[in-house]
């Protein structure tokens, strides 16, 4: 699923699939949108960390004026 919506205001590019990632299924939403007014790539997918169902966000944006990568995961979904 290819489109172009919004994301936080700002026209993003939005590439929904279903992939793997170290041997799991995961949805996948990849975009270009903004961060502290920094144009950045996410990566958006459900995966596995430590055996657990974690959602993942993945982005390189800015911090301290520095080109970062940002992973973000957040604990148990199920």
């Amino acid at each position: 699923l290819l489109g172009v919506g919004m994301l936080d205001g700002q026209n993003v590019l939005v590439l929904l699939g279903v992939g793997m990632l170290d041997g799991q299924n995961v949805l996948v939403l990849l975009g270009v949108g903004m961060l502290d007014g920094q144009n950045v790539l996410v990566l958006l997918g459900v995966g596995m960390l430590d055996g657990q169902n974690v959602l993942v966000l993945l982005g390189v944006g800015m911090l301290d004026g520095q080109n970062v990568l940002v992973l973000l995961g957040v604990g148990m979904l199920d």
